[in-house]
């Protein structure tokens, strides 16, 4: 049982990078206009330097296919960290909106790291 709920939060979670990580290259979600502020700021800043957008995709679609395909699957937490981070950071500080998303990330998040503790452990030494 308790192994197919981590599966079940490892191939949600890897597919929810996958897809958001795919849609900074390919736009296909429509992504709702932000009020003004320093959430919608920090947003056009990462644009406009014509590359930061496109590698925080890239991380997540790495990390997202690694989580979804069950290969290296602590290589993939461990790349996706920063991200997460970022995501509930941003969430908390610029922009209160997303924050319930944000928190559910968060969670399944830690609760994959927990998962895979002991393959993750060495790697922070």
């Amino acid at each position: 049982m308790k192994k197919n709920v981590f599966m079940v939060l490892r191939i949600l979670l890897g597919l929810v990078f996958l897809i958001f990580g795919a849609n900074k290259f390919f736009p296909f979600l429509p992504m709702p206009e932000m009020a003004d502020g320093p959430g919608k700021d920090f947003l056009i800043a990462l644009t406009k330097t014509g590359y930061m957008i496109y590698f925080i995709g890239a991380v997540e679609v790495i990390g997202g296919l690694r989580l979804v395909l069950n290969k290296c699957v602590p290589a993939g937490l461990l790349l996706l960290a920063p991200i997460v981070v970022n995501i509930l950071l941003f969430h908390l500080c610029l922009d209160l909106a997303g924050i319930y998303m944000a928190l559910v990330i968060t969670i399944i998040y830690a609760a994959l790291v927990y998962d895979n503790w002991v393959s993750i452990k060495p790697c922070l030494k």
